[in-house]
């Protein structure tokens, strides 16, 4: 191939766009994380951290033919990236999906997925450690059960203990779409 795409961001539209191309281009996603976290999917990581890893998509799965390169860019121009580590990156194509920010737990801080999943357990536990909050905290992990979870509880998500009951009758709401497209899950 001659041409080369240089993504940059690996989020839903990044993600998107790197695979899409990969046949048409010799592509390089450049993101910091180890893997595409799917968003949606963190608030029903926090509430079932044994369920957590299902949230979170290597990159290694999913280009079979393109790059993927863990740095942040702090520059670009018309002849390529420069990188946080000081790398250069020649491209011919630059698609700037820098996505969007959101507060943890929706985005997690840490790039790599041993240390969210750590994040997400230890948040999970501080809040059912939480007895004297002023008010319940509310969790939606959607899923093949449906409802809501409250933590803190001590029988832990429950949706007796809610207000609001959201109930989802399908398949995996949070990964399905993104197995196709990635793989397995971490």
């Amino acid at each position: 191939m001659s041409r080369t795409v240089a993504v940059i961001g690996g989020g839903y539209g990044g993600a998107a766009v790197a695979k899409a191309l990969e046949s048409e281009a010799d592509v390089i996603l450049i993101d910091p994380r180890e893997a595409f976290v799917n968003a949606a999917a963190s608030l029903r990581a926090l509430a079932r951290p044994d369920w957590a890893a299902n949230a979170f998509f290597p990159f290694e799965t999913l280009l079979t033919k393109g790059a993927v390169i863990r740095d942040r860019a702090v520059s670009v121009d018309l002849g390529g990236v420069t990188l946080a580590s000081g790398e250069r990156v020649a491209a011919d194509y630059l698609v700037l999906a820098t996505g969007s920010s959101y507060a943890y737990p929706a985005k997690p801080g840490s790039d790599s997925i041993g240390a969210a999943l750590d994040d997400l357990r230890r948040t999970h536990k501080e809040l059912r450690q939480a007895d004297n909050l002023p008010f319940p905290v509310i969790i939606l992990p959607l899923g093949s059960k449906g409802g809501v979870g409250q933590l803190p509880s001590p029988e832990g998500p429950s949706v007796a203990s809610a207000s609001v009951v959201a109930e989802y009758k399908g398949t995996d709401l949070f990964t399905a779409r993104f197995v196709e497209q990635f793989g397995p899950t971490a």
